[in-house]
């Protein structure tokens, strides 16, 4: 990723050291809200994961086991096993989708203040604006990053 101007002319007030431990601040900033996003986001993926298991164990014990459930009750208890499965996984994902906008917007604005307690600006400022905006692209480049690895 390239450095921004910002990072390598802080201004007369920042002395050059302390421009090299922002970034690295920041950066570990980045790092432990990025293992934070991950704790948010790895129940979803199981959950999905485990629905989806479960849905295709079903399908395919209906599909070999079709002839033989063919004249009883199981073929109707084994259907509705599977339409109940498929009910539960949207039920759930509706619940969590709605719950993960709430999670995220928790997540930036701790990040965002933890940001404001390591810049050396005050705020208000023009510089601590350019600062915290670098901060939360620098973010948001690397929750996209973590995000291509993830999936």
């Amino acid at each position: 990723m390239a450095e921004s101007k910002l990072e390598i002319e802080a201004g007369p007030d920042v002395p050059l050291l302390n421009q090299q431990t922002l970034g690295e601040q920041i950066q570990l900033i980045i790092s432990e809200y990025t293992h934070a996003f991950s704790r948010c986001v790895r129940p979803y993926v199981y959950i999905s994961t485990a629905f989806f298991c479960l849905a295709l164990t079903e399908a395919l014990a209906l599909c070999v086991f079709l002839p033989s459930l063919a004249e009883s009750a199981l073929l109707a208890l084994t259907l509705a096993g599977l339409f109940f499965t498929l009910f539960a996984y949207f039920a759930l994902r509706l619940y969590f989708r709605s719950k993960r906008p709430e999670t995220f917007d928790d997540l930036l604005q701790a990040f965002q203040l933890e940001c404001k307690s390591v810049l050396h600006f005050q705020e208000g400022v023009p510089e601590h604006h350019m600062a915290l905006a670098n901060a939360c692209n620098r973010f948001a480049n690397a929750l996209a990053d973590h995000e291509y690895r993830f999936y």
